[in-house]
C-alpha cells in the first residue's frame, strides 16, 4: 500500500484514462475552459479550451503531440466534441451524457489512420445506456466530423470509470467499465469489450461480488498496464491483474474494504507512484 497514493474528498485530478502510444495523450482538455499541454514535461503549458461544463472530459493528440479533438460534458449534460480549434465539431449535437469525471474515453479505431471511437454513457428518458460514436478526422480539412453517434453498446447502468488499454497484440483495444447497482449492494461486475478493426466484440463479463458499489469509481492503471487499482466512493480499494491478451481480470489483493467516515469524506482519485 505504500506505493499507492490516493486522494480523497474534493481534490479531483485529471489522470490519463488509457494506455496509448507515443504522444497521443500529452494534451489534456478539461470541461471548464482549461487544459494542459505536456509536450514539454519540464514546463507544462496551460491552454484554453472550448469546454463549458464540469463533468466528463477526454482528449487525444496525434503521434507528434498535436491536439486532434476532445470531448466534454456541457452544462446541459450533453456530450459534445470540439476540434483542435476549440470549436464544436460537425454533427456533435444530440449526444446524451450522464457521468461525472470518468464517463468518456477516446481510442483510435484499429486498422484506421483517420477514424476514432468515443465511448460515453448517457441517461435519455431515465434509461442508463453505454454508447459509442465514430469521428472521421479526414473530413472538414482535418477538423473532423462525427459520422455516427448514440450507437448502443449496452443498455445498463455503468459506474463512472470508463477506461481503455491497448491489447497485447499492439493493434486492438480493450474498453472496460463496471456495472453500477443502486441502492448500494454487494457487487463488483466488470465488462471488458474487445475493439477490433472490423467489430466490437460482446463484453467479457466478470463478477467478484465483494464490494459495496458506488456511482463514483475510478480505475487507475499500473505503469505496466497489466494491473489496475479500483477505488470506489465509499473507500473500497482493490488491485486487480489484467491479461491484455485474453481480457481476463483477477483479484490480486484487496487493499481496503469500504471505509466509514465521520467527516462526510468521499474517495475519488488515485495513482500509482513511481
Amino acid at each position: 500500500t505504500k506505493k499507492f497514493v490516493f486522494f480523497v474528498s474534493y481534490i479531483i485530478l485529471y489522470l490519463c484514462n488509457y494506455c496509448i502510444s507515443q504522444k497521443q495523450n500529452v494534451i489534456w482538455c478539461f470541461g471548464d475552459s482549461a487544459g494542459i499541454d505536456f509536450n514539454n514535461l519540464t514546463i507544462p503549458t496551460p491552454i484554453a479550451t472550448g469546454g463549458d461544463g464540469r463533468g466528463n472530459c477526454t482528449s487525444i493528440a496525434d503521434s507528434n503531440g498535436n491536439l486532434l479533438f476532445y470531448a466534454t460534458e456541457n452544462s446541459n449534460s450533453d456530450a459534445v466534441i470540439y476540434n483542435k480549434n476549440h470549436t464544436l465539431m460537425a454533427n456533435t449535437s444530440g449526444m446524451p451524457s450522464d457521468g461525472y469525471f470518468a464517463g468518456m474515453v477516446i481510442i483510435p479505431k484499429p486498422g484506421s489512420d483517420s477514424l476514432y471511437y468515443l465511448f460515453y454513457r448517457g441517461n435519455p428518458n431515465n434509461v442508463d445506456t453505454f454508447y459509442r460514436a465514430i469521428i472521421d478526422m479526414s473530413q472538414n480539412n482535418g477538423l473532423g466530423a462525427v459520422i455516427e453517434k448514440n450507437k448502443v453498446i449496452q443498455p445498463i447502468s455503468f459506474a463512472d470509470c470508463i477506461t481503455a488499454v491497448k491489447h497485447g497484440n499492439g493493434r486492438d483495444w480493450w474498453v472496460i467499465d463496471k456495472y453500477y447497482v443502486t441502492p448500494f449492494t454487494h457487487h463488483n461486475r466488470f465488462f471488458a469489450y474487445l475493439i477490433k478493426p472490423d467489430t466490437i466484440m460482446p463484453a467479457i463479463i466478470q463478477d467478484f461480488n465483494d464490494m459495496n458499489d458506488g456511482a463514483f469509481q475510478k480505475i487507475c492503471w499500473h505503469p505496466s498496464f497489466n494491473k489496475f487499482m479500483l477505488i470506489s466512493i465509499v473507500g473500497y480499494m482493490a488491485e486487480f491483474d489484467f491479461d491484455r491478451c485474453t481480457g481476463a481480470i483477477s483479484l490480486n489483493r484487496i487493499i481496503f474494504p469500504a471505509q466509514l467516515s465521520n467527516y462526510n469524506r468521499i474517495f475519488w482519485e488515485g495513482a500509482y507512484s513511481p
